[in-house]
């Protein structure tokens, strides 16, 4: 809602480190500081572009009305003849980022891609396929999860596992797949984190003597026990499931934390994940100062790097705004931040490589703005919109997209997140039970009703 005001003081990025550590206070469940908000325009703040021009708020909409995503047009779910999905291919994957990049035209070699922001995740393959053509061969069912990685990976590139937790769409030859357990939400995206960890990176870099990422690599990589991974997939969701394909797999009873959308929560959430993989793994600070080595040197640094390490990482960026060297920051304080804040470690305001023993020029001996330089947290409206709309427009795109009856069953499933008393949707569906078993016949959907 427009009418929601956000104090001023959380749009003040003309803040320096001083003021902005002084001024630090709880705000909408985080600690913010001076700065950590970007303004936007107020019909933003109402609803993201185009659904800004919509006479009804999105939430408002009835079920079984589905919107192009222009936001121009619409269509009944009765009226729906076919559905394509998007063919995954290598470079559609990013780290957390299953949408990173959109076919623009041409094929091959000769394929003009373009980069998708994570405000507005989109999929813009080049290929589609036929859903039922689909679902055929494999469990289509939009509850469940997978993680999907570049084929094609090289030790001489900036990571060699590419990976992010994809919907369940097809893939193609480039793109291969991991199956964890049922697919549900916790269990993929704990694995999610550890696979696209800085330590499973180095342990698969020294195993990886081709450019296939074949089963044969993978599977002799280490991986942490599950019980010990606790609650990193909270992490993992902000981060990869920002698009609304995700609904299903993402409906909580509780408030959610903000998506990560702007590059400095993106670089502090993907920071923490490194630093807890490292605690699983039994990694201390100088295993990484070595697993790391050469990433702190200045931008245009022009030596014989080890063809195997980490310093492509970032390196048009200042050392201290790398995600390489914030890892090493975070793995020394990461336990004396987390003990001050609930949102866990917070990226330095100044930052002095040589307190480290990083860094090999004379800006690495005075201190270095980091904070700032990476800009705000948090969009206006992501704090502004109630968590009450934001839970029910989840629940309607979730209910669009497994359609009603499969939506009432993952209500009900045992290890649904949601509480199993949502009578009200269950009552709506229940009506319908004869056209379902008359038109599906299907036992197992139909006895979730009993």
């Amino acid at each position: 809602p427009a009418g929601v005001a956000l104090e001023e003081w959380l749009f003040d990025s003309s803040a320096g480190p001083e003021r902005r550590a002084a001024e630090a206070r709880f705000a909408h469940g985080h600690l913010l500081k001076p700065g950590d908000v970007a303004r936007t325009e107020w019909r933003v703040r109402c609803a993201q572009p185009p659904y800004d021009g919509l006479p009804v708020p999105r939430a408002a909409i009835p079920a079984g009305v589905v919107l192009s995503r222009e936001g121009d047009a619409w269509i009944r779910e009765d009226r729906v003849r076919g559905v394509a999905l998007p063919l995954y291919q290598g470079i559609m994957i990013q780290p957390f980022m299953p949408s990173a990049r959109g076919w623009l035209s041409g094929t091959g070699l000769r394929a003009k891609w373009d980069y998708t922001q994570p405000q507005s995740p989109r999929w813009q393959p080049q290929f589609l396929m036929d859903y039922k053509e689909f679902s055929e061969s494999t469990d289509s069912r939009f509850d469940r999860l997978k993680i999907g990685y570049r084929r094609i990976a090289r030790t001489t590139d900036a990571r060699t596992f590419i990976g992010a937790v994809c919907p369940p769409f097809p893939c193609g030859d480039s793109v291969f797949i991991l199956l964890v357990g049922q697919g549900r939400n916790q269990e993929v995206s704990n694995v999610s984190s550890l696979v696209n960890s800085l330590a499973f990176d180095y342990a698969l870099r020294t195993r990886l003597g081709g450019v296939n990422l074949s089963w044969y690599a993978i599977e002799e990589c280490p991986l942490a026990e599950q019980s010990r991974v606790g609650d990193l997939w909270r992490l993992v969701g902000r981060l990869n499931y920002v698009a609304r394909t995700f609904s299903p797999s993402q409906l909580m009873p509780d408030e959610q934390a903000p998506a990560a959308i702007l590059p400095a929560e993106r670089v502090r959430l993907q920071t923490m994940l490194d630093v807890a993989a490292c605690d699983l793994y039994g990694l201390t600070f100088d295993d990484m100062r070595y697993i790391l080595k050469d990433c702190d040197w200045p931008v245009g640094t022009e030596r014989d790097f080890d063809a195997r390490g980490f310093w492509r990482v970032g390196r048009d960026q200042a050392p201290e705004l790398r995600h390489t060297v914030l890892t090493l920051v975070a793995l020394r304080n990461a336990a004396e931040q987390t003990a001050k804040t609930s949102d866990g470690w917070l990226l330095p305001e100044v930052l002095r490589l040589a307190d480290y023993g990083l860094g090999h020029d004379d800006r690495a001996q005075a201190p270095q703005p980091v904070a700032t330089q990476l800009g705000p947290r948090f969009y206006d409206w992501q704090l502004a919109q109630p968590s009450g709309e934001a839970q029910r427009e989840g629940r309607l795109h979730a209910r669009n997209l497994l359609g009603e009856l499969d939506y009432a069953r993952l209500l009900r499933h045992p290890h649904s997140p949601l509480e199993r008393t949502d009578q009200e949707s269950l009552a709506q569906v229940a009506e319908s039970r004869g056209k379902y078993e008359a038109g599906r016949g299907n036992v197992d959907q139909v006895d979730i009703f009993e």
